[in-house]
């Protein structure tokens, strides 16, 4: 009866030195648990992070992109109107030695030469 008794003890024992295992086995469980949702958490900020900055480096790039295509095409348009007003400038030395020409061939009084003048600067 008494080894009976010792051996209920210990299986008892036993008994209470697995539950008191299995409670710090789930606590630690519990812990590695935790730490890795924070690690995983930490991840998932930095990916969004890098994302975020992806993005916005993406979003310089295009403004400076469009920036230096609104230049190219200012360029273009300053180098348009030089060429338009440099045409401009020999039609109108074209009409002027047109003009002096009518008046030399005339050989107009100075009433007529300047009706004459004010006729042409009408044209132009």
């Amino acid at each position: 009866m008494l080894d009976r008794e010792k051996k209920i003890a210990g299986g008892l024992e036993a008994a209470e030195r697995s539950k008191r295992d299995l409670e710090i086995a789930e606590h630690k469980a519990l812990n590695i648990i935790r730490e890795a949702k924070q690690e995983a958490t930490h991840i998932v900020d930095l990916a969004h992070k890098h994302g975020q900055s992806l993005i916005e480096e993406a979003k310089q790039d295009a403004r400076n992109e469009a920036q230096r295509i609104a230049q190219h095409a200012q360029d273009e348009i300053a180098r348009e109107v030089t060429l338009a007003k440099e045409g401009l400038r020999k039609q109108l030395a074209t009409l002027a030695v047109a003009g002096a020409t009518k008046i030399i061939k005339r050989n107009l009084d100075v009433a007529s030469q300047t009706a004459l003048l004010d006729e042409f600067v009408a044209e132009i």
